[in-house]
Formats: structure tokens, sequence, C-alpha cells
């Protein structure tokens, strides 16, 4: 960060409103003229409007390659480019200061007409701190201000930061922090106690430990050494225990235990008394982590329910399912089995099914699927799961995962059959001898979906084959 080091505003007190000189203004160029005239804006139809982002970096010279391979996610509100100021955000990604100058001097204009959102100047500082963009980011705390009238700060600014570059915990995070600190003004920076909960769960301890010298600013919870446990932050769970009053809850143990972190686990089982609840070894067993099981087992009293061994069955954790057998007299539900088998844990089944006397549910069916509709997993369930397990969604699965053996298996031991999606998804996924055998055995059919998908995905010897036996001389069956 050498070139991109950040130093405080000496001179120009950006918050205040005093503005730095520039050496030269950028040229005025034709898009930014049809911008800031309101009478030629509004002269512009309403579809070329919404493409106003794509017309002025059509005039600032872009080859119109860029904009395609930034897709707005409505689903994520902290990823960038969002909605509104679009293409800023690309600018911004994209370290374009030119684009970003133009759309600064075109904002009065934008402001006036009340159109064309995606060239609003709207979260840019955001966007170039989420995008790592530190350099750019002073570029525009001393350009915008003098070419943009309009130009205010954006809020939020420090929780950015911190979820951005939080988990760094370099010296020049913390320079930046400090430079941010030092030159937005107080409403950009404030925090929650949520949010500096957030922020430690996250953040190293050279960020932990400058947030802990502003806790006048910025207030600390017991939420905060929770959200680090389950993060697995020990030195940050060491530090808050020691420098810190705010303590933890159970969560701590419970989160920590969850995520597999033993390390943390140990330290707040010696040197913290909340405790934890069930949830901790129900979650370490879920997920995975024996040591965890083991050692809250060994020195723990809270327990666990039969949560604990049905997680781990469905997971797939022989290891845990054995030693909560074993060592802890809870048991597991019919869920187990149910969860073990909709995710094809064969070895698990094995286990329960010869230990375990709670079988399988007698009212549920199966998710069935390719991890489950293979010939040992189906052999296995032919034997032990109830009628009310299975469905055509068996041989559908078996035969979209081109297994043949499993296909042929139902068809010669089971009676629920399959439907159209046998045939349709093993001809898209190329399996010409599934087809082959569903056509000759089963009277299902396919839909007019087998030929369409097996052509876009070039399986032409399957496309032949539907044409010889399911197409040609119209041919009495259904597609």
């Amino acid at each position: 960060m050498d070139d991109a080091k950040l130093a405080a505003p000496t001179d120009g007190d950006l918050a205040s409103g005093r503005k730095r000189p520039r050496d030269s203004p950028p040229p005025t160029h034709a898009g930014v003229e049809v911008l800031a005239s309101a009478s030629v804006w509004a002269a512009v139809a309403p579809e070329l409007k919404t493409r106003a982002a794509e017309l002025v970096l059509v005039a600032n010279g872009d080859d119109g390659e860029r904009l395609p391979k930034y897709q707005v996610d409505r689903f994520q509100p902290d990823k960038y480019p969002r909605p509104r100021g679009f293409l800023a955000h690309v600018a911004v990604l994209e370290d374009d200061r030119r684009t970003l100058e133009l759309l600064a001097l075109a904002q009065r204009a934008v402001a006036d007409n009340g159109d064309a959102p995606k060239l609003r100047l709207s979260g840019v500082l955001q966007c170039a701190l989420a995008g790592g963009r530190f350099e750019l980011l002073r570029w525009l705390v001393d350009t915008l201000p003098t070419l943009d009238a309009t130009w205010e700060w954006e809020g939020d600014i420090m929780r950015v930061a911190l979820k951005s570059c939080g988990h760094a915990g370099s010296a020049e995070t913390v320079e930046l922090l400090e430079w941010l600190h030092a030159s937005c003004p107080r409403e950009s920076v404030v925090l929650s106690a949520r949010e500096v909960a957030n922020a430690v769960g996250l953040a190293r301890l050279p960020v932990v430990q400058w947030l802990h010298a502003r806790d006048a600013e910025y207030a600390f919870s017991a939420k905060a050494m929770d959200a680090a446990a389950a993060n697995g932050s020990l030195e940050v769970v060491e530090f808050l225990h020691e420098k810190r009053s705010e303590g933890c809850t159970a969560d701590a143990l419970d989160s920590a235990a969850a995520n597999g972190h033993l390390d943390v686990v140990r330290f707040l089982h010696e040197k913290r008394d909340e405790g934890c609840t069930a949830r901790a070894m129900d979650n370490a067993a879920k997920n995975g982590h024996l040591d965890v099981v083991r050692f809250l087992h060994e020195n723990r009293q809270e327990g666990c329910s039969a949560r604990a061994m049905d997680g781990a069955a469905g997971g797939g954790h022989l290891a845990v399912v054995q030693f909560l057998h074993s060592h802890r007299t809870e048991g597991c539900t019919a869920r187990a089995m149910d969860e073990a088998a909709d995710r094809g844990h064969l070895d698990v089944l094995h286990f329960l099914q010869e230990h375990c006397s709670e079988g399988f549910s007698s009212t549920r069916t199966l998710k069935w699927s390719a991890k489950n509709a293979h010939l040992d997993m189906l052999q296995f369930l032919h034997a032990h799961l109830p009628a009310s397990g299975w469905s055509e969604a068996a041989m559908d699965a078996a035969a979209a995962a081109g297994r043949l053996d499993a296909v042929q298996f139902l068809h010669e031991h089971r009676t629920e059959g399959c439907t159209t999606r046998a045939m349709d998804n093993a001809a898209k996924f190329g399996h010409l001898e599934v087809v082959r055998f569903l056509h000759e055995h089963r009277t299902e059919g396919c839909s007019v979906v087998a030929l369409m998908q097996s052509i876009e995905n070039g399986h032409d010897d399957v496309v032949k084959f539907l044409y010889m036996h399911r197409y040609k001389d119209n041919a009495p069956r259904s597609l």
C-alpha cells in the first residue's frame, strides 16, 4: 500500500466543505454536455434514458465490453455494482477516473432532471472500500467536491471499511481506519453496538485494539466476544477477556463448538463461567467435529440431545455417530436414518441398522437424488425402507445419473415406476443406454424435452435414437 498510502487531509478539511485546488479541470465532453443540459436531456427518448450508462461509456471511448461482465446482485446489498450508481460503481471497480470525472460534472443535471439512476454518484466511497480501491478512495474524496456541487458524504463508511478489510488486520488497514476516522464526518463513521460486534467477529487483533482504544465512540457488548468465538479468533477472545468487562454469553461456547474451534472452546471452558447449552455438542456433532464432541463429553455437564446423532448421521460423520452411540445415552430418532439415506451415507445406514432400533420414519418419502440412487444404496433400501419412503423419483434420479444397473434393479424389484422425467433427463445428459432401456422396457415415455435438450447438448447418438424410435413415421408414442 506504499503508493496507495492514505494520509489525513491537512489544509483542506473536506468534512467542513473546504476544497482542494486542481491543476486543471477535465476537458468538456459531448456526453456530459447532453447530461448537463436540461432542455437536451428532456428531449432524449425515454427508452434511451434507460440506456444512459451505456451511452456515456460509448461517448467516453469504451468498446462496449466492460458493462456486460458486471451484474447486479440484489440479494447481496453490500456487493457492487448496485442499480443506483451502477456506472460509477463499474468505473470505481475498473479504476476509471475519466468516467468518474464525467459523471461528477453531470450530477447537477441528473439531479435536476430526476432521471437515470444508473448515472448517480451513489455509494462510490463504499464501492471503493468494498473493491479494495484505497488509492482511488483518496482521489474521490479529494476530487468529487471540486467537480460536483451536489456531492455529500455517504453514511455507513466505517461499517463497510471494517467488513471489507478488517479481517486483514495489517498496519495499512489500521492506517486506513485512522484516515477515515479523521477525514469523515461523524455520521459517516458511527457504529452501533451490533455493528461493532459484527466487526470484532471478523477482524484481526490490531483492528479490535483500534476499536477498543475508541470505546467512547464504539460501544462493545457481550456479543463481541460471542462473534469472535464463533469465528475462531482465539487471540481476540483472549484480548476481550483481559481488557474488557462485557464478557460473553453461552452463545460463545455454543458457536465455537459448532464451528470446530477446539482451542476457543477450551479457553472459554477454563477462563469463563458463562458455560454452554446442549446445542454445543449437538451442533459440533452435526458438523463432524469429533474432537470437540469428545472434549465436551469429558469436561462439560450440559450433554446433548438426540439431535446430535441425528445431525451427525445426516452429515455422514460415521466416527461421531459411533462415539455418541458408545459414550452417550441420548440415542437418535428415525431422522438419523432418514437423513443419512437422503444424502447417500450408506456406511452410516449400515451402522444404524445394526446398532440402533429407531429405523426409518413410517410416513416420510425419501429425497431421491444422484446421491442415493445407486445400486448398493438401492439394494439396502429395498430391504429396509418402508413403502412410504419410495416414489417414482427413485428411478427418475437413477436415470438422470446414467446408472443403468440402478434403473434395471428398480424396474425388476420395485413397482413405483418412473415419470417422463426419467427418459427426458437421461437424454439431456447423454445416457444412451438408459434411454434405450427405458424405451424398450417402460411405458412412461418421454416429452419433447428429451429431444430438444439432447440436441442442445450435442448428444447426437441420443438424438438419432429418439428420432428413429420415437419420432420417425409418427410412431404412436408420446414425446
